[in-house]
């Protein structure tokens, strides 16, 4: 069965290195790109990639039942994607992904205030001001990010088209997730286990998991946790 792994925001497949390293060398992963060339690229609403990101896999690894492993932005993608085809996923792993919709005039102004920094600031002060956001405050890694002239118009097309504002499910759909699709969050990262408490409060069905001793970059972090949940299911 093949293992579809989903980076975050200003992610590249590359992120997903600490946990392939720790993998078989036979085991059947898929690190998509998703600022890559292709139909996987922002431009699209949620619901459009969804459906391209189905055509994808089709074509790529078949129609046969995956895992599918979302890192937060990714993870949100994920969730929309398990969500339309619960078929298709044999198991899912949402790791420091915000599910829930967030209906704020505050995060539509802030997406387009981090558009324009990401096209006029330069990178060094880009980098500097997110790396200072909340999210990140107990961060103990970090990620190798891509600082390229298409990137500055892609970060921000994704930052603004795959906005949590745009989450599809309702919080009732939220409780009929399979409990084969599960959450993991870090134990320091503050802002997003109110996200957890939220989830376990409505609640859904599948396991939440607290990482000790991780934050927001699970994707490093809890590169053992991945790794194990992955051959779990073999």
């Amino acid at each position: 069965m093949t293992t579809i792994l989903l980076h975050g925001f200003w992610g590249q497949p590359r992120d997903w290195n600490a946990v392939l390293a720790k993998l078989p060398l036979n085991e059947s992963v898929l690190t998509p790109d998703l600022y890559g060339p292709g139909p996987l690229a922002p431009g699209r609403g949620i619901q459009t990639w969804v459906e391209e990101f189905w055509r994808h896999m089709s074509d790529v690894s078949g129609s046969g039942p995956v895992q599918l492993v979302g890192y937060s932005m990714g993870g949100r993608l994920a969730v929309a994607a398990a969500s339309a085809k619960p078929d298709r996923v044999a198991r899912a792993l949402f790791l420091s992904a915000n599910p829930l919709q967030v209906e704020t005039r505050e995060r539509e102004i802030w997406e387009n205030e981090w558009q324009q920094k990401f096209l006029n600031l330069s990178w060094s002060e880009i980098e500097e001001e997110w790396e200072e956001l909340p999210v990140f405050g107990q961060a103990r890694a970090k990620l190798t990010r891509r600082q390229t002239p298409e990137m500055r118009e892609l970060l921000g097309l994704s930052l603004k088209d795959w906005s949590p504002r745009f989450n599809p499910l309702s919080d009732e759909q939220l409780r009929h997730l399979p409990n084969r699709m599960e959450w993991a969050f870090g134990a320091l990262d503050q802002k997003y286990l109110t996200i957890a408490k939220s989830l376990q409060e409505l609640p859904v069905q599948g396991q939440i998991s607290i990482i000790p001793e991780a934050g927001h970059r699970l994707v490093i972090e809890a590169a053992d946790f991945v790794c194990n949940w992955i051959q779990n299911g073999r």
